[in-house]
Order: structure tokens, then sequence, then C-alpha cells
């Protein structure tokens, strides 16, 4: 048997027609954005795989160069011995031990004054 057919009448067609072409537009919108970050991220993938070849060949390449250099003993002399010395790491006064000889110098004065 067949259905009979039913006719709805629609309030303002136009503007859901509207309504449904721009929410059609934005979901275009976004499968474009999705397409986009599928391309970057095989973009991404092709790049990280070539700096792989890339530092395994260096590295192969770093390992033969150390393999071929013969290995020398430098001896320091005076002079860089004395820079070395000079190098040596100054103390950082922290702001707690400023502000205990700050108040130390303060102390000292007032028993002067007294």
């Amino acid at each position: 048997m067949e259905e009979p057919q039913v006719y709805v009448g629609l309030d303002d067609p136009v503007s859901i027609r509207r309504q449904l072409l721009e929410s059609l537009k934005a979901n275009i919108h976004c499968l474009q954005q999705g397409e986009k970050l599928k391309q970057i991220r095989h973009t991404k993938r092709a790049e990280i795989s070539r700096f792989r070849e890339i530092t395994s060949e260096l590295y192969a390449m770093m390992a033969e160069l150390r393999k071929d250099i013969p290995r020398v003993r430098v001896k320091k002399t005076k002079a860089q011995k004395a820079v070395h010395q000079l190098k040596q790491p100054i103390k950082h006064v922290s702001e707690l031990d400023a502000l205990e000889n700050d108040l130390k110098k303060i102390e000292s004065k007032l028993d002067q004054l007294q």
C-alpha cells in the first residue's frame, strides 16, 4: 500500500534555507581544516624521518672520525693553569646574607653612637 503524502508548511523558509546553507558552509570549512591538518601531519612525519636519517649519518661520520683521529694528550701550561684558577666560581651572596650584613653594619654604627 502506498503511504499518503504529507505536506508541511514552513514559516519563513528562506531563513531556514539560509541557516542550513550556513551550517553546510561551516561543515565544509571544518573538513578543509581537517585535510590541512592531515597534510601537516604527513609533512611532519616525513621531516622527522629525514631528520632521523641525517642524524644517523652524522653519528656514523662522527664515529669514523673518532676512529681516524689519533689520541693526543695535551699538557696544560702554567698560563692555562693560572687562567683556570682565576675562573673559580664567585660566591653569590644571597639576599638573606646581604640583609644580615647590612644589619650588622647598622648595629655597629648604633654601638659607635652610644
